[in-house]
């Protein structure tokens, strides 16, 4: 019997790559809370210096915001001009806390809490959010992120109390 030493090393690495594959799809998830938390320092600094132009750069070229009471907006543009409102709204700056973070190849999510605060210091709004990321060209982005609060409704307001103010 002749050997055919091509057809052996054919063999022998096309084995190679489905044993490499079948490694690659076995890989678990992998913990980047402490990378994906440095990554927020950027989104931070950004929103704490009021910059909504560098703080829409810190999300994908097509990110997407799904903010509590309002429509979904995507894109750099629309993104900018949310933060400008929250900035004229007297949101002056935020805290972030990475509460885990999980990757899968190039996507990550992010589970966090988040503080926002007025020029005094006092708590405007505190909550929770979840994060999507993707890696893009090496840096992590936000690709889409949702949040709520966690600060209790406002009471109700009394309509005749509403009709006695209105008409005065």
């Amino acid at each position: 019997m002749k050997l055919n030493p091509t057809k052996n090393y054919l063999k022998m690495f096309g084995g190679m790559l489905l044993l490499g594959f079948l490694l690659s799809c076995a890989q678990g998830p992998t913990n980047l809370t402490e990378e994906i938390s440095e990554a927020n320092n950027a989104f931070i600094d950004a929103f704490n210096a009021h910059d909504a132009k560098t703080l829409a750069s810190v999300y994908t070229s097509d990110g997407i915001l799904l903010p509590p009471n309002y429509e979904k907006l995507e894109g750099t543009e629309a993104l900018e001009g949310f933060w400008e409102s929250i900035f004229e709204m007297g949101v002056d700056h935020a805290s972030l806390e990475t509460v885990y973070a999980e990757g899968h190849g190039d996507s990550a999510y992010e589970e966090g809490k988040f503080l926002l605060y007025s020029a005094d210091d006092d708590v405007l709004d505190q909550g929770k959010y979840i994060l999507i990321w993707k890696k893009v060209d090496g840096t992590w982005k936000i690709h889409i992120d949702i949040w709520n609060s966690s600060m209790p409704l406002p009471e109700p307001t009394d309509p005749e109390e509403s009709e006695e103010v209105n008409s005065e």
